[in-house]
């Protein structure tokens, strides 16, 4: 059985036949042709473009046989004009010469007749075997789609039931999740509890990471279904947002014994407008995988004005590290989903960190970009666009603590939750300040 190169060689040989006969309709060549390149694309499995093929056949078949037919005519006409000629000769002296005329001139069109119908059978049965080709092809070609279709159903059908089962999922595991962050909080402010304060951390630690992990997972569910939330355009102060992070990432970089070092271009203005959540998350994991692998060093999230204009800036952030480094071949790998090091890590993670990150950024009009060597860190950087707030140049001030005490004094609260460890939790948080 022929190969699929050897395949795509006799067609790619056919087509160059047909485009040089293209002109010459009636040729026999160019049937040949037409009808090997049809057997090509049919072996190949190109059953549409197998179909337009034959159609094109099937009108040259109809052409040739028109053609024999309108020389057959002319054979008879020329007969006609034969026997008008014997006609006048026969009223001549020659008539003997006249009668061995005929004669051969009857022999040859004998002889012309027989090849004509030979002719005139085999394309008959060429257009019977063709047909029942074409027939052949409709059946599968009509087949395939059918097969097409149901696996397209299928695979849609399996889709939502993922995202379905997905969203359900990520949301029951997040109900309790929030209820063992908030009683391990309590738990680690607890003064009798200070001799376990370093295990409350780790189990702190631990809920905030798995709940992280599954906001991954949502993240990349809601993108992947198409439901990814829009870009939100409001207010945010840029220094704020990486403070927050540096919080956020405070166990695992004591965790590695690593420094983290802000700096932000003072030309920044203060307030910008972008989507502060989208942006916090890819930050929150190009930093967390820079902690990750690097003990005992230095991150540096840096963010460089580009260029400024009277509604828009363009920044540039980079998260450094001088940790571990990632390899040519692995910097290829770590952006696909599920992509990871092939380092041995305690922190190695589940591979949708920088998947998220690349997919947030694309619905941002951004990309990432990555430098690293091995054993000298790695360099995460991209370039985004974001509003400046022209009603407001000074920060976002943020209600201290004593404020937000004062506004519940004397006063009640209604705690309406299904969930009794989350009603707990909730109650702890306002406890002081009711009982006041």
């Amino acid at each position: 059985m022929p190969t699929k190169l050897e395949i795509l060689k006799k067609q790619r040989n056919y087509k160059l036949v047909i485009e040089e006969l293209k002109g010459n309709e009636g040729s026999e060549e160019l049937l040949y042709a037409y009808s090997g390149y049809l057997r090509s694309q049919a072996e190949l499995g190109e059953y549409k473009e197998a179909y337009e093929s034959f159609k094109v056949l099937d009108t040259l078949f109809e052409n040739k046989l028109k053609s024999v037919l309108e020389e057959s005519n002319r054979t008879l006409q020329d007969r006609i004009e034969i026997e008008n000629i014997e006609q006048e000769i026969e009223k001549k002296e020659l008539q003997n010469k006249i009668i061995s005329a005929k004669a051969e001139k009857n022999r040859i069109l004998l002889i012309a007749s027989v090849v004509l119908l030979i002719l005139l059978l085999s394309a008959l049965l060429f257009f019977v075997l063709e047909r029942r080709k074409r027939t052949t092809l409709m059946i599968k070609l009509q087949k395939k789609n059918e097969e097409y279709l149901e696996a397209k159903e299928k695979s849609e059908e399996m889709a939502r039931v993922k995202t379905k089962f997905l969203s359900t999922i990520s949301h029951e595991l997040r109900t309790p999740l929030y209820g063992i962050i908030g009683l391990s909080n309590d738990l680690f402010l607890a003064p009798e509890l200070s001799s376990h304060k370093k295990e409350l951390q780790s189990l702190k630690f631990s809920a905030n990471y798995l709940l992280n992990l599954i906001n991954d997972v949502l993240t990349l569910n809601k993108i992947e279904s198409g439901s990814s939330t829009k870009f939100e355009n409001k207010p945010l102060n840029l220094k704020e947002l990486v403070e927050d992070i540096n919080l956020s990432l405070k166990f695992i970089r004591q965790k590695n014994n690593n420094q983290l070092k802000i700096k932000i271009e003072k030309k920044i203005p203060k307030i910008l407008l972008g989507d502060k959540i989208k942006l916090s998350q890819i930050l929150i994991n190009l930093t967390g995988n820079a902690l990750k692998f690097t003990n005992n060093g230095e991150i540096k999230i840096i963010v460089n004005l580009i260029q400024m204009f009277e509604k828009k800036v363009t920044l540039k952030f980079q998260v450094k590290d001088n940790g571990i480094g990632i390899s040519e071949e692995e910097q290829k790998e770590i952006f696909k989903e599920f992509g990871n090091l092939t380092k041995e890590s305690k922190f190695a993670g589940t591979g949708l960190g920088l998947n998220i990150v690349t997919k947030l950024l694309k619905e941002m009009n951004s990309e990432i970009h990555v430098v690293s060597k091995i054993g000298k860190g790695s360099t995460f950087f991209f370039e985004l666009d974001l509003g400046i707030d022209s009603q407001s140049e000074e920060p976002l001030t943020n209600i201290s603590k004593n404020e937000v005490e004062t506004k519940f004094i004397g006063k009640k609260i209604l705690i309406i939750d299904d969930n009794d460890i989350n009603q707990m939790v909730t109650k702890n948080i306002f406890k002081d300040m009711v009982l006041k």
